[in-house]
């Protein structure tokens, strides 16, 4: 469900969606949200580079045009999107000061346990709902009544997700050593451009 822009009344995937050729089309999801797909989706997805396997903004989920909405990976990477156009702002900042990187590992951390759920045979809702009720949980929300999720299922289910887009174990293993020393490699250039600027005050 796309929030409505300020002062048109419409989002910014209505407003793209209302040009010509665009190529850019609507799908409704089983759990009342809605992901936009097409050309344009494609274009902009390769223009931002990486691994990109969608993208939310102002609100609105965006998959490529290969989104397939039974695939349980695909489901998973919605529930991820989902989660960044619901709690951030758009901007690739967390809404009402929340931490962007804390916003991430909590969409990784739900993609993970949506994929987990679907693989365990739950339907696209339930798998939905039980993830949200374990996210909740592990941060103490449930009142300590639900039952914990671990960083090792977490863990599970992520090397699991891997194996299963065919994956070898060695596989799993470089890509995972290679996203570790990239995110330390940004966390060290990050830390020496904050040593590097002068504070104020």
């Amino acid at each position: 469900m796309a929030r409505r822009g300020k002062g048109l009344g419409e989002s910014t995937a209505d407003r793209l969606m209302s040009r010509m050729g665009s190529g850019l089309h609507r799908r409704s999801m089983e759990d009342g949200g809605e992901v936009f797909m097409g050309r344009m989706v494609d274009r902009a997805m390769r223009a931002m580079g990486g691994d990109m396997r969608g993208f939310a903004l102002h609100g609105s989920v965006f998959m490529p045009s290969s989104f397939d909405a039974s695939d349980p990976a695909d489901q998973a990477t919605y529930a991820h999107e989902r989660l960044h156009a619901s709690e951030g702002d758009g901007r690739g900042v967390g809404r009402m000061g929340r931490n962007p990187d804390a916003e991430e590992a909590q969409a990784r951390d739900l993609e993970q346990m949506v994929l987990h759920n679907l693989q365990s045979g739950q339907d696209f809702i339930s798998a939905m709902e039980t993830a949200r009720d374990q996210a909740q949980a592990s941060t103490g929300g449930g009142g300590g009544t639900e039952p914990q999720v671990t960083d090792e299922d977490v863990l599970k289910a992520g090397y699991q997700a891997l194996r299963g887009q065919g994956l070898t174990h060695e596989q799993v293993v470089t890509r995972l050593r290679d996203d570790v020393l990239r995110r330390l490699e940004e966390r060290r250039e990050g830390m020496s451009y904050r040593s590097a600027t002068p504070s104020v005050g």
